[in-house]
């Protein structure tokens, strides 16, 4: 006799855990069909010679590191944040018991030279140059400036004072030549469209031997820039020296400009330059510490020639002095 078996249904649960992992199977299928659809569309396949499955896996890639990039981007977005609440907090901090306006200014550009707050919006650099609160309030440095005037670098210094001079002086050509035992330490002479700053390169950094400001170096070259920016060596006009001797009046016969002046806007040229690349008011007096007192055919008196160099530095109100 033939016994029939007849077998019971399966659980429901079973059931429903195999119709869920054909689903899923169902959705990974056509996930990857649209993807090839894709790539077999935008011709990527013919052009790069990439197989599905190679391109299957730099579509996954570029997911993951779309998604990487997206965290990194939150993460310096916060890092940001952090910055501006702790450059915030030192504001605070240097404003609070500043007493005015003044002290405030200048412990925040003791901040800003440190490297501890930033400025990239100019407005603290402005503030101290509208005059609001006092005239001789030195800026501050950029990073650059700090690094060449710690270290003395000639080239360095000069290179600084070249961003600053104004269209005059970045629209020419400028060459530095070092000379030895140069009588006059600094001069600049011109050869068509070329400029030529010759210095004595152990003299000038001499004069700030006994310092680590190098603030001498600075105003010597910004002087002699000065010449170029204000036009001195392209000038037509005729030079009168000082006469050389009280009864030697003689008018010259024709229209002169004094080589004194020249010079004296030479040295409001240089303080100005000294302010904006972030001197005192006093680094700018004792720049002329090594100069003699007596005047000559050429230079006035060491009184004048700081006297315009002082007006030089409280003058500067914008980003060049020409």
């Amino acid at each position: 006799m033939t016994t029939n078996t007849i077998s019971e249904p399966p659980a429901q649960a079973d059931l429903d855990r195999r119709k869920a992992a054909a689903e899923a199977t169902l959705a990974e299928l056509q996930v990857e069909e649209k993807r090839r659809e894709l790539l077999r569309s935008s011709g990527l396949l013919s052009r790069l010679n990439i197989s599905v499955p190679m391109a299957t896996v730099i579509v996954g890639l570029m997911t993951f590191f779309g998604s990487a990039l997206g965290v990194y981007l939150q993460l310096g977005s916060q890092l940001a944040i952090k910055q501006r609440e702790f450059e915030s907090q030192l504001v605070l901090s240097a404003l609070k018991d500043a007493g005015d306006g003044r002290s405030s200014l200048e412990r925040l550009r003791f901040l800003i030279d440190s490297g501890y707050l930033s400025d990239p919006s100019g407005k603290i650099y402005g503030l101290i140059l509208s005059g609001k609160y006092g005239d001789a309030l030195a800026l501050p440095s950029p990073p650059n400036v700090v690094r060449v005037l710690g270290s003395g670098d000639t080239k360095g210094i000069l290179k600084e004072i070249l961003k600053i001079a104004g269209p005059a002086v970045t629209s020419v050509h400028v060459v530095l030549e070092e000379r030895q035992h140069f009588a006059a330490i600094a001069a600049v002479s011109r050869a068509a469209d070329k400029f030529t700053l010759q210095f004595d390169k152990a003299a000038v950094e001499s004069l700030d031997r006994d310092r680590r400001s190098n603030w001498r170096v600075a105003f010597v070259l910004s002087h002699e820039i000065g010449h170029i920016a204000l036009g001195h060596l392209t000038s037509t006009a005729p030079r009168c020296l000082k006469p050389k001797s009280k009864d030697d009046q003689r008018e010259p016969t024709t229209a002169c400009v004094s080589i004194q002046k020249l010079e004296l806007d030479a040295d409001r040229f240089a303080g100005c330059t000294l302010r904006l690349l972030g001197s005192t008011l006093n680094e700018v007096e004792l720049s002329f510490n090594f100069l003699s007192q007596e005047e000559s055919r050429f230079h006035p008196p060491k009184s004048k020639r700081i006297e315009a160099a002082v007006a030089g530095w409280k003058s500067a109100g914008g980003q060049t002095c020409a």
